[in-house]
């Protein structure tokens, strides 16, 4: 009997669990699920510390939580305990906070966390939304974001716009690099003359500036601009062509 081994890919939300567990289905009446074990992100981050403390320094580590996404199932120890909300999401929030008050309370002594520069953001707005400004462009793509010092160096809030692109110059400005770099983002700390924008693609190009919002695509004979001007939509017809112009060479560093 012959095997094959079938990659099923997707973007965010396009049905690609499903049409898996279907294919699987009709290949087998009992199919065997290696990729769903769950692993509780209270866990999870008491494992990772104790990496990170036998990791030698300087390090980048990246860490990504599940329980606040679906299927928003938390513990059975904390199902009763935790709040509700008013979505299915805020059980599992709840949760996480309690996940990382257990994560810093047991780590924060270590001297590689006094020395880390902590970065929290979401990869994605929730799929379960409550406020009526979140339902549509630009607030449905609206994420928190935020960046933690233990020694409380870094106070206050951002008001410009800003988007996941910056978060690579903005850490890079923090630790001292005077070394050039390639980004699209830009330094939100200390580079305030730079676009200001946060860039993404839903059927067609967008983009949310401090003056309004952009979208495009190649099909369209008159793009849409809401509140910016013309010169800001040339220049981001030319942050997209850049942006795949690097991506067909290949060339990501200075340099190329």
């Amino acid at each position: 009997m012959s095997k094959k081994v079938i990659l099923v890919t997707g973007g965010q939300r396009s049905g690609k669990s499903g049409y898996a567990q279907r294919l699987a289905l009709s290949l087998s009446p009992n199919p065997v699920y290696l990729a769903t074990s769950r692993i509780w992100d209270e866990e999870f981050l008491q494992f990772t510390g104790e990496e990170l403390t036998a990791m030698p320094e300087p390090f980048f580590a990246a860490l990504f939580t599940l329980s606040s996404h679906h299927p928003f199932v938390v513990p059975e120890k904390y199902a009763a305990t935790l709040p509700e909300g008013y979505t299915r999401i805020h059980k599992g929030v709840a949760y996480d906070d309690r996940a990382f008050r257990l994560f810093f309370q047991r780590f924060g002594g270590e001297e590689w966390f006094r020395r880390t520069i902590f970065v929290f953001v979401a990869d994605h707005v929730s799929s379960e939304k409550f406020a009526e400004e979140t339902r549509s462009y630009p607030g449905n793509m609206h994420v928190i974001g935020f960046i933690y010092t233990p020694d409380g160096a870094l106070r206050g809030e951002v008001g410009e716009i800003t988007q996941q692109l910056d978060i690579m110059p903005t850490l890079l400005g923090l630790t001292g690099n005077r070394k050039p770099y390639f980004a699209f983002g830009r330094d939100v700390l200390n580079e305030p003359q730079r676009q200001q924008w946060s860039v993404s693609w839903d059927g067609a190009f967008q983009a949310v500036t401090n003056d309004g919002t952009i979208r495009f695509d190649d099909a369209q004979d008159k793009p849409e601009a809401s509140g910016a001007g013309d010169s800001l939509l040339q220049d981001f017809r030319a942050l997209v062509q850049q942006y795949y112009s690097h991506a067909e060479k290949k060339s990501y560093i200075v340099h190329d």
